[in-house]
């Protein structure tokens, strides 16, 4: 008996460890051809007019590689995306976990995990067929597709992702926090903004960075309502083109392999991968220097 269960484990084992090194294999593999695909582009065009040209124009007859039309884009609508969640998921995370019923929050749960699993192609043509049009009426020279519209249908796009995470941290909180402050004398709100918010800050964070990358790698809804023109700059109410959007446009058809439009992809491509990557490690930092900060 002893003998067959030691069998079991090791193949159970063995399973496991052969699940990780092939999922290891795939993106090792992934990286070699974005890095070989990458090379091939930066050996005729240099990294000075990549990394600081302000025009993109791959499918033009005069090709110009600049990318930081692609990366004011991606910033752009990153930033109205963030303003748009940010502040509303974290009080309706505080009011779930803090003051709500235990059967209300149940319910919200679910209908968070409904939210969160929608297409974010449906999103897309909400910006284009909603979203715009009503902004329109309150910005009449708002163009047919713009960053700003955009933004907003991202921003609610992950609202329900950043709810129902940052209200699982915060509730997550032990209770022992928060009947500690309050026998010291604290009210509720003294001991939310000084005792369970502060304990949750390292999770709160973390969280945070996540949905960034996620709202950096989104494509869907900037290729359907943003216009796909790059355009250097941060006027919000022109149409836009990220990185990602345009990475959906090479997967189109558009570009003939073997030739620079098509490496110009993997160079973007390149790049929204070391973005995400330096997020990560900037999101682990600050875990451990907040939980730090909170252990004492």
């Amino acid at each position: 008996m002893r003998k067959s269960k030691y069998f079991t484990d090791k193949v159970i084992s063995g399973i496991l460890l052969s699940a990780v090194l092939l999922s290891a294999l795939v993106s090792l593999c992934m990286l070699g051809i974005l890095a070989s695909g990458t090379y091939e582009f930066f050996r005729e065009v240099s990294f000075l007019e990549f990394f600081t040209g302000t025009v993109w124009t791959p499918l033009f007859s005069q090709k110009q590689f600049g990318v930081l039309p692609l990366l004011t884009g991606t910033f752009s609508v990153v930033s109205i995306a963030a303003m748009v969640s940010v502040g509303p998921a974290l009080l309706i995370s505080i009011y779930l976990s803090e003051f709500a019923s235990e059967s209300f929050r149940n319910f919200m749960r679910v209908l968070l995990e409904i939210l969160s699993g929608i297409p974010t192609v449906v999103y897309g043509f909400l910006a284009l067929f909603w979203a715009t049009p009503v902004l329109k009426k309150i910005i009449p020279d708002l163009p047919a597709f713009s960053a700003f519209s955009v933004g907003i249908v991202t921003g609610l796009m992950i609202l329900p992702f950043l709810i129902y995470l940052w209200e699982s941290i915060i509730s997550a909180v032990p209770d022992s926090y928060r009947h500690s402050s309050l026998a010291l004398g604290a009210g509720r709100m003294q001991t939310l903004f000084r005792a369970v918010l502060p304990a949750a800050l390292p999770g709160l964070l973390s969280v945070f960075f996540l949905s960034l990358i996620r709202v950096i790698g989104e494509s869907m809804i900037v290729a359907i309502a943003g216009g796909q023109q790059a355009v250097f700059g941060f006027d919000i109410l022109a149409p836009v083109q990220t990185m990602t959007s345009f990475m959906v446009q090479a997967g189109m058809g558009d570009f003939v392999p073997g030739t620079m439009e098509l490496r110009s992809a993997f160079a973007v491509a390149s790049v929204l991968v070391v973005i995400t990557m330096l997020l990560s490690f900037l999101s682990r930092h600050l875990h451990k220097v907040f939980t730090r900060l909170v252990k004492g």
